[in-house]
């Protein structure tokens, strides 16, 4: 008989027809099976919560969200999944694969809820319906994150400071104020810890004086200044191996000094 069952894999014939939609199928089995997606029945119970299921395949999968056995191992990052399916959609993660296309303008999905979900962005189709206010949404997670300005429900807590938030977008951006703050501080204190020495050093640079500034200095401070310049110019020019000629020229102007300085090199 199991031979039997078999050999209609290999021939295609597929005797057994669903009365209510026109399915056909090779085994008996898979007919009852399909059935039951038309009468409701859900022969497996868990005894440990007390849901139903349909399929003995589904069942199994519930089962492991009890005993947390994750039997389907990732052979990339090494994570580990309770079935097979889920394991397959994680796969897609690392090789990139989107094997679910849409027909209406060719975006590309890893799994087919996904293209499921966005196939209602064209349609306009709203399936999730807010019982309290009439709301209608394309995606079960907006109902879900909708619901809570009802409930006032904040799942999302923050760590630093205990505040909560209704969906984890609200809380990725009130963390992003500790992050900035707490960078803040971190700099304020790394130069509360420099010595005197090295944060003088971190100061602005003052600007030079203009030549304005220069001719209203008195004589003696101007020449005084024209002989450190001079003393740092010799030290160059000795450091230098190069011959360089050293010209300054120093004009009278209405009891001012103004100046003009050159400096020429030659080979």
């Amino acid at each position: 008989q199991h031979l039997k069952e078999h050999m209609k894999l290999h021939t295609g014939e597929k005797p057994f027809n669903c009365e209510t939609c026109g399915a056909k199928f090779a085994e008996a089995s898979k007919l009852k099976s399909h059935c039951r997606k038309h009468t409701g029945e859900k022969p497996y119970l868990c005894k440990i919560c007390g849901t139903r299921f349909a399929w003995t395949a589904a069942f199994t999968r519930h089962m492991r969200t009890h005993t947390m056995e994750k039997p389907y191992v990732c052979n990339f990052c090494g994570s580990h999944y309770a079935d097979h399916s889920t394991l397959t959609r994680h796969r897609r993660t690392h090789t990139g694969e989107r094997p679910y296309p849409c027909k209406i303008c060719g975006t590309d999905f890893a799994d087919n809820s996904s293209l499921h979900r966005h196939m209602r962005i064209h349609t306009g189709e709203k399936s999730y319906t807010c019982e309290v206010c009439g709301s209608s949404f394309a995606v079960k997670s907006y109902l879900v994150r909708h619901m809570r300005t009802h409930t006032g429900e904040k799942p999302y807590g923050c760590d630093v400071c205990k505040s909560k938030f209704t969906d984890s977008s609200k809380l990725n951006r009130h963390k992003k104020i500790h992050f900035k703050t707490q960078t803040k501080r971190v700099k304020e204190d790394k130069l509360k810890a420099l010595q005197p020495q090295q944060y003088e050093q971190l100061q602005p640079i003052q600007r030079l004086p203009s030549d304005r500034e220069i001719l209203q200095q008195p004589m003696n401070e101007k020449l005084s200044s024209w002989t450190n310049d001079q003393q740092q110019l010799i030290s160059v020019v000795h450091n230098i191996q190069r011959p360089i000629l050293f010209t300054t020229t120093l004009l009278p102007l209405n009891n001012a000094l103004p100046y003009n300085s050159s400096v020429f090199s030659s080979t």
